[in-house]
C-alpha cells in the first residue's frame, strides 16, 4: 500500500555503552531500573538496617581487648648448649609457630589461669548473661536440668567457665614473624589485661615444665638403651674381623680390595695391548694394499719412511723423464731408449723387493701384538674369576660392616641425647619469652560503631537492592517508555495519564472555531455526550490532549506523501482505554480541520458505540444487511467528527468473517474518498481473530498498553502473533499513567507533566 513509517533507532547510547556485549548492557538497563524504580523500598530498608544497627549499639554491652605478646626465641639455648647454635641459625617454621599457637590455646594452660585468676567465681565466665534475657535462660535450663550433687555441679560449672573463657581468648600469628599475639576479652579493661598477661605466663610455666619432664623422663630411658647399644655394637664388630679373616679378604693402602686392583691393572694392559694389535694390523693391510700398486706414489713413500724406497723411486723417475725426452728425439727403439727402460725396470723390481721385506716385518709385529693380547685376555678370565669370588663374601661383609656401623652411630646419637638430657634436666630453659605485657584499654573494641554503621549501612543496601531487583523481575507488566521500546522493539509515542472514569452529561453546543464541518446541517444525528470520549475538547492543553497532539504529528510525518490514512487502534486485551484513546484522538485530528470518520469496528464488545450511540444501527447492518452507511452516520457539532457504530450486536462468533469481506473493503474505500482521516476502533488482539484480519484495509496502527496493567508477555505474545499487524505498526500509546508514580519511573518526564500540567489534567489523575 505504499505506506512509509517511522523508523525506530535504539542506537542512541554513547561509545562506552556500545563497547558493551548485549549481556552486560541488559544487565546495566535492569540494575538502571531497579535504582530508578524500586529506590523508594531500597531507601527503607537500608534505613531500618540504620535503625537496627543504632539500637544493637545502645543495647550492647561494651568490650575490652587487653593484648599480650610473646615471640618463639630458638637462640636462648646458645647460651647452656653450644651444639643447638646450627638450629638457632635456622628460622622458626610455620608449623612450630602453629604449634605453639594450640599449646596456649589448650584446656591445660586456660585450667591454670582460672584457677590462678580464681575465674570459677566470676560472673562473666560463670553465670548466665544479665538482665531479664540472662534470668530467663536459667529459669528455662532449670525446668529441664537433671538434679546434680555438689561435685557433678562443680564439674559442670568447670567445663562452663572453661568453654567462656576460650571463647574470649584468641591467639593469633603477627603477620609472618615469630611473634604471638594473646588477645582477652572482658567487660572490665583491668580484667581484660590481667588475663592476657596470666595467659603468657601459664603458657611459659607450661613449657618449663613439660621440657623438665620430658628430659627426666628421656635420661632415664636413654641409660637403659645404651648398654644394650654398646653390648650390641662389640658383637657386630667382631663378626667382621671373623669374617675378613676366614676369607682372606685384605684392603690395599688406599682402601681397594687387592683382587680389585689386579683386575684393574690387567684390564688396563689389554686395552693397551688390542690398540697395539689394531695399529700393526693396519700397517700390515696397508703394505698390501701397495704392494698391488707398480710404483708407490711420494705420499706412500714418506708414510713407509724408507730411505731405500725414496732414492729408488726418485732415480725411477728421473729415468721416465729423460726416456720421455729422448723417446720424442730419437723414437720409442732408439738405444738410449731401451737402455732406460730396462734400468727403470730394474728399479722397479728393486722397490718391490723393498716393499716385500716391509711387509713380512709388519707381519711379524702384528703377530706378536696379537700373542700378547691373548696372553692378556687369559690373565684377565683368571683375574675375573678370582673376583667374583672375592665379591660374593664381599656382600656379606659390606652388610656386617653396615650393621656395625648402623649400631655405631646409634650408639653415638644416644650417647649425645643423654649427654644433652642431663644438661637440660639442671638447667631447664623456654624457646618462648614474653616480649610486652598487657595494659589496660582504655576504649571499648566492641562493638566498633563505625564498622557496625557501615556494615548496616553496606547490608542493607544489598538487602534492598536484592529486594528491589526480585520486584523489578517479578513485576512483569509496563511502567515506562523505555521498558515498551526495550520489550517490543517499537517507539512510545506517547504517555497519556490515568483519567478517572466521569459520567456522562449535556455538551455545550457552541461550534468549535477549529471545525470547518460543524456549520454543516444538524439534521444529522447527532453524537451522544460523553466526557470520557471528549476530553480533548473540554480541555485542549491538559496532559491529555498534548500527548495525543504528538501522536498526530508522529502520524503525519510518517504518512507525508499520503493525504489520506485509515489508523487502526488496538490493545492486546480489553479495559486498556483502546476506546476512550480511539474517541479522543478522532475527536483531536476534527477539531484541528481534519474531515475525520471515527468507526466501531469492535462488533463483539462495542463499548464506543454503548457510550456514543446506544441502539442504533451501524457497521454490522451495513456489512450483513446493506444499509446505506450515509444514513447510519453521527456528527459531533462541536468538532464536526463523524462516527459510525458497530451496530446491534449480533451475537455471531463469525465477525471476522466481516471484518475481512470485500463489503469492508468497498466500505472503506468509499470513505477513503470522502475523509482525511479515518479512526477505526478495532478489537483487542488476544482473545479474537478479528483485528488480525483488519490488515486488508488498515494503513497503520496505534497499540495501546495500559500502564501498570498490560503484562509484557501478553504484550510481546500479541504483536508477534500478528506479524501483518506489526509490520504496520507506528506506535505504541501508553495509557493510564500514575502522574504520582512516573516520577520513579520517567524523572524527565515527571517534570514536564509537572511543569505543563492543567488544573483538569490534575484533578484527574488516579
Amino acid at each position: 500500500m505504499g505506506i512509509t513509517m517511522l523508523k525506530f533507532d535504539r542506537n542512541f547510547s554513547t561509545d562506552e555503552d556500545r563497547s558493551l556485549t548485549p549481556v552486560e548492557a541488559g544487565a546495566r538497563g535492569f540494575y538502571t531500573r531497579v535504582f530508578r524504580h524500586q529506590l523508594r523500598l531500597i531507601a527503607l530498608i537500608t534505613a531500618s538496617s540504620l535503625a537496627l544497627a543504632v539500637l544493637y549499639l545502645l543495647l550492647a554491652v561494651p568490650i575490652y581487648v587487653a593484648t599480650a605478646s610473646v615471640v618463639i626465641d630458638m637462640r636462648k639455648a646458645q647460651v647452656l648448649d653450644p651444639q643447638l647454635a646450627a638450629r638457632a641459625e635456622m628460622s622458626v617454621t610455620d608449623d612450630v609457630v602453629q604449634t605453639e599457637i594450640e599449646l596456649l590455646k589448650s584446656d591445660n594452660v586456660a585450667r591454670g589461669v582460672i584457677t590462678k585468676l580464681h575465674l570459677i567465681d566470676d560472673p562473666e565466665f560463670a553465670g548466665y548473661p544479665p538482665g531479664f534475657f540472662g534470668s530467663l535462660i536459667a529459669r528455662v535450663r532449670s525446668l529441664f536440668a537433671t538434679p546434680l550433687d555438689e561435685e557433678q555441679k562443680r564439674a559442670r560449672l568447670a567445663k562452663v567457665v572453661l568453654a567462656a573463657f576460650q571463647d574470649k581468648i584468641s591467639i593469633t600469628r603477627l603477620n609472618k614473624s615469630d611473634v604471638i599475639e594473646i588477645d582477652a576479652q572482658s567487660e572490665k579493661p583491668e580484667k581484660a589485661a590481667r588475663i592476657a598477661n596470666a595467659l603468657a605466663d601459664a603458657y611459659l610455666d607450661d613449657k618449663l615444665n613439660a621440657t623438665y619432664e620430658q628430659t627426666r623422663r628421656a635420661s632415664v630411658w636413654l641409660q637403659e638403651r645404651l648398654k644394650e647399644l654398646r653390648a650390641q655394637l662389640a658383637a657386630q664388630q667382631q663378626a667382621v674381623v671373623d669374617f675378613r679373616q676366614q676369607h682372606n679378604i685384605v684392603d690395599t693402602l688406599n682402601g681397594q680390595l687387592m683382587s680389585d686392583q689386579q683386575l684393574s691393572e690387567v684390564n688396563s694392559q689389554l686395552i693397551l695391548a688390542q690398540a697395539a694389535t689394531a695399529e700393526a694390523k693396519a700397517r700390515y693391510d696397508r703394505i698390501q694394499q701397495i704392494r698391488k700398486e707398480d710404483i708407490p706414489d711420494a705420499s706412500v713413500a714418506d708414510a713407509l719412511n724408507n730411505q731405500i724406497i725414496v732414492k729408488l723411486r726418485g732415480q725411477y723417475l728421473d729415468d721416465s723423464t729423460r726416456m720421455g725426452v729422448l723417446s720424442q728425439k730419437y723414437g720409442p727403439n732408439h738405444l738410449s731408449v731401451i737402455s732406460l727402460r730396462n734400468q727403470m725396470n730394474e728399479l722397479q723390481e728393486a722397490i718391490k723387493d723393498e716393499m716385500a721385506k716391509i711387509e713380512q716385518s709388519y707381519k711379524s709385529d702384528y703377530e706378536i701384538s696379537l700373542a700378547r693380547e691373548q696372553s692378556l685376555q687369559n690373565n684377565l678370565g683368571n683375574a675375573v674369576s678370582k673376583t667374583q669370588l672375592t665379591n660374593q663374601a664381599q656382600v656379606q661383609l659390606l652388610e656386617l660392616e653396615s650393621a656395625a656401623q648402623t649400631s655405631k652411630t646409634l650408639h653415638d646419637n644416644f650417647l649425645q641425647r643423654y649427654m644433652e638430657g642431663l644438661q637440660q634436666q639442671s638447667f631447664p630453659i623456654s624457646e618462648a619469652r614474653i616480649v610486652s605485657t598487657a595494659d589496660a584499654p582504655i576504649t571499648k573494641t566492641y562493638p566498633k560503631t563505625a564498622l557496625v554503621l557501615l556494615l548496616a549501612l553496606a547490608a542493607g543496601g544489598a538487602l534492598g537492592t536484592a529486594a528491589g531487583s526480585i520486584r523489578e523481575a517479578l513485576d512483569k507488566i509496563f511502567r515506562s517508555s523505555e521498558q515498551v521500546e526495550e520489550f517490543l522493539q517499537v517507539p512510545c509515542l506517547a504517555l497519556l495519564p490515568f483519567i478517572k472514569d466521569m459520567p456522562d452529561g449535556l455538551k455545550s453546543q457552541r461550534p468549535s472555531n477549529n471545525a470547518p464541518h460543524a456549520a454543516a446541517s444538524f439534521k444529522q444525528p447527532a453524537i451522544r455526550p460523553n466526557k470520557m470520549f471528549d476530553l480533548v475538547l473540554e480541555e485542549p492543553f491538559s496532559q491529555f490532549s498534548e500527548a495525543l497532539r504528538t501522536v498526530k504529528v508522529s502520524s503525519d510525518l510518517s504518512q507525508t506523501t499520503k493525504a489520506k490514512k485509515i489508523t487502526g487502534v488496538i490493545s492486546a486485551l480489553s479495559g486498556e482505554g483502546k476506546s476512550t484513546v480511539s474517541a479522543n484522538y478522532a475527536q483531536l485530528i476534527a477539531n484541528g480541520g481534519g474531515h475525520t470518520l471515527l468507526v466501531d469496528a469492535d462488533l463483539r464488545n462495542s463499548n464506543l458505540s454503548h457510550r456514543l450511540g446506544a441502539g442504533r444501527p451501524g457497521l454490522f447492518d451495513i456489512l450483513d444487511k446493506d444499509a446505506s452507511a450515509d444514513e447510519l452516520l453521527l456528527r459531533d457539532p462541536r468538532s464536526g467528527l463523524e462516527f459510525l457504530p458497530a451496530g446491534r450486536n449480533p451475537h455471531t462468533p463469525h465477525t471476522h468473517e466481516l471484518i475481512s469481506s470485500e463489503a469492508m473493503k468497498r466500505l472503506l474505500m468509499s470513505f477513503r474518498e470522502r475523509f482525511d482521516y479515518i479512526v477505526v476502533d478495532l478489537p483487542p488482539l488476544v482473545p479474537v481473530a478479528d483485528a488480525r484480519v483488519s490488515a486488508n484495509f488498515i494503513d497503520t496502527y496505534l497499540f495501546i498498553v495500559a500502564w501498570g496493567s498490560t503484562k509484557i508477555d501478553v504484550a510481546r505474545h500479541a504483536l508477534s502473533a500478528a506479524p501483518e499487524v506489526r509490520e504496520r505498526l507506528l506506535g505504541v500509546i501508553l495509557n493510564k499513567v500514575d502522574l504520582a508514580v512516573i516520577s520513579r519511573y520517567e524523572p524527565h518526564r515527571s517534570e514536564y507533566f509537572k511543569k505543563y500540567g492543567s488544573p483538569y489534567g490534575d484533578a484527574l489523575q488516579a
